[in-house]
């Protein structure tokens, strides 16, 4: 699965300018050749369009797996010759800034979940809240993200049944509560639309917490016991909120 996205910055938060996803990017074969900026080719060879402002390109691969590799990827300048770069002063001072920023945005968005709910989703019509800090966050147009704080105790788990969504990609993940996750070699704490085991009817239970449960489709939070749950649809057509609830394992 593959996403590429323009951003353009805003006042407190990243906004896409444009925006392409790999139903328009693959063609017959595997092979991706994506313009970026300039006039659009009359070839029809997929293009991303730049605006005044674009600071950043950012692509993004889904996997059904976990690759054994990351995928290959090149740059080339096609029409000017390359310029020689940010000197290493400003790019120390910038790498300070984004890291500064990263921080004070998982901590915003925490503390926006947290107020909304917790180990349910916000209530239909509830206000919707921006983070403070959302400037090192990056959206794109074609992802759909649902999500709520999680908090468990001794004992539990949190037990989520649903309906599996109609969507290019799709995929349930736990992040500790600076947005992060846990070690994922030692741990499987998330689980994509493959793995995720469906009855009959396309209706799937999952369970996640920091036991094992013995259950196919269990989420490991590494033993962490408070955290940020998150679904992840990209390019959806069907989708409902499976239906969350804490549960003791005995």
């Amino acid at each position: 699965m593959h996403a590429s996205a323009i951003r353009s910055r805003s006042p407190g938060f990243n906004a896409p300018s444009a925006n392409i996803s790999d139903t328009a990017l693959l063609g017959s074969g595997r092979e991706i050749d994506l313009l970026i900026g300039g006039r659009g080719p009359e070839d029809g060879t997929p293009w991303l369009p730049l605006v005044d402002g674009d600071y950043l390109v950012m692509v993004r691969l889904y996997h059904d797996n976990i690759p054994v590799a990351p995928s290959p990827l090149s740059l080339s300048c096609i029409d000017a010759p390359g310029g020689a770069g940010l000197p290493w002063s400003t790019r120390a001072v910038t790498a300070e800034a984004f890291f500064r920023e990263a921080v004070l945005s998982t901590m915003s968005v925490t503390e926006v979940l947290r107020a909304a709910g917790v180990n349910r989703y916000p209530p239909p019509g509830a206000p919707v809240k921006a983070p403070r800090y959302t400037g090192a966050l990056f959206p794109t147009l074609d992802n759909v993200y649902d999500g709520f704080y999680l908090s468990l105790g001794p004992g539990q788990a949190l037990r989520l049944r649903g309906k599996a969504p109609t969507a290019r990609f799709w995929s349930f993940v736990f992040y500790d509560r600076w947005f992060n996750t846990p070690d994922i070699p030692a741990h499987r704490c998330f689980l994509t639309g493959s793995d995720i085991e469906l009855d009959d009817d396309g209706h799937y239970e999952v369970l996640l917490g920091p036991r094992d449960p013995g259950h196919p489709n269990w989420i490991d939070t590494a033993g962490l016991t408070e955290g940020i749950f998150a679904i992840r649809y990209l390019l959806p057509q069907q989708r409902e909120l499976p239906v969350a609830e804490v549960i003791s394992l005995g």
